[in-house]
Protein backbone atom coordinates (compact mmCIF):
# COMPACT_ATOMS: atom_id res chain seq x y z
CA UNK A 1 0.00 0.00 0.00
CA UNK A 2 1.17 3.49 -0.75
CA UNK A 3 -0.03 6.90 0.30
CA UNK A 4 0.62 9.72 -2.15
CA UNK A 5 0.10 13.00 -0.30
CA UNK A 6 1.40 16.53 -0.54
CA UNK A 7 4.43 17.40 1.52
CA UNK A 8 6.16 14.13 0.73
CA UNK A 9 8.87 13.47 -1.80
CA UNK A 10 7.12 11.82 -4.79
CA UNK A 11 10.38 10.21 -5.90
CA UNK A 12 10.73 8.34 -2.59
CA UNK A 13 7.11 7.20 -2.62
CA UNK A 14 7.30 5.96 -6.22
CA UNK A 15 10.60 4.19 -5.54
CA UNK A 16 9.06 2.45 -2.52
CA UNK A 17 6.00 1.42 -4.53
CA UNK A 18 8.25 0.15 -7.33
CA UNK A 19 10.41 -1.84 -4.90
CA UNK A 20 7.70 -3.23 -2.61
CA UNK A 21 4.74 -3.25 -4.99
CA UNK A 22 1.23 -2.89 -3.75
CA UNK A 23 -2.33 -3.23 -4.79
CA UNK A 24 -3.86 -0.21 -3.05
CA UNK A 25 -3.14 3.44 -3.81
CA UNK A 26 -4.67 6.31 -1.86
CA UNK A 27 -4.08 9.88 -2.87
CA UNK A 28 -5.69 13.10 -3.99
CA UNK A 29 -6.53 13.30 -7.70
CA UNK A 30 -4.28 16.30 -8.19
CA UNK A 31 -1.27 14.63 -6.57
CA UNK A 32 -1.77 11.30 -8.35
CA UNK A 33 -2.35 12.94 -11.72
CA UNK A 34 0.83 14.98 -11.26
CA UNK A 35 2.87 11.87 -10.43
CA UNK A 36 1.40 9.77 -13.26
CA UNK A 37 1.76 12.50 -15.91
CA UNK A 38 5.01 14.18 -14.95
CA UNK A 39 6.96 11.11 -13.87
CA UNK A 40 9.10 12.77 -11.17
CA UNK A 41 12.79 12.31 -11.87
CA UNK A 42 12.00 9.82 -14.63
CA UNK A 43 10.11 7.40 -12.37
CA UNK A 44 7.11 5.84 -14.09
CA UNK A 45 4.36 5.09 -11.57
CA UNK A 46 2.05 3.77 -14.29
CA UNK A 47 4.56 1.04 -15.15
CA UNK A 48 4.71 0.08 -11.46
CA UNK A 49 0.94 0.03 -10.97
CA UNK A 50 0.26 -3.16 -12.93
CA UNK A 51 -0.67 -4.99 -9.72
CA UNK A 52 -3.15 -2.33 -8.62
CA UNK A 53 -6.47 -3.80 -7.55
CA UNK A 54 -8.01 -0.96 -5.53
CA UNK A 55 -8.04 2.78 -6.13
CA UNK A 56 -9.74 4.98 -3.54
CA UNK A 57 -11.28 8.34 -4.41
CA UNK A 58 -12.83 9.41 -1.12
CA UNK A 59 -15.92 11.58 -1.59
CA UNK A 60 -15.72 11.29 -5.38
CA UNK A 61 -18.92 13.30 -5.83
CA UNK A 62 -17.29 16.29 -4.14
CA UNK A 63 -14.14 15.81 -6.21
CA UNK A 64 -16.22 16.04 -9.38
CA UNK A 65 -17.99 19.15 -8.04
CA UNK A 66 -14.56 20.68 -7.33
CA UNK A 67 -13.44 20.21 -10.94
CA UNK A 68 -11.24 17.11 -10.66
CA UNK A 69 -13.01 15.16 -13.44
CA UNK A 70 -10.12 15.67 -15.89
CA UNK A 71 -7.55 14.49 -13.32
CA UNK A 72 -9.66 11.47 -12.34
CA UNK A 73 -10.11 10.39 -15.97
CA UNK A 74 -6.41 10.90 -16.62
CA UNK A 75 -5.47 8.69 -13.65
CA UNK A 76 -7.92 5.96 -14.68
CA UNK A 77 -6.34 5.92 -18.13
CA UNK A 78 -2.99 4.85 -16.62
CA UNK A 79 -4.36 1.99 -14.53
CA UNK A 80 -5.24 -1.63 -15.28
CA UNK A 81 -8.80 -2.16 -16.47
CA UNK A 82 -9.37 -4.95 -13.90
CA UNK A 83 -9.54 -3.03 -10.64
CA UNK A 84 -12.00 -1.79 -8.05
CA UNK A 85 -12.52 1.96 -7.98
Amino acid sequence: QSLFIGGTNPRQVVQKFKKEGGNIIIGTPGRLDDIFCHKPDGLDLAACAKSLEVLVFDEADRLLDMGFEKSINSILGFLPKQRRT
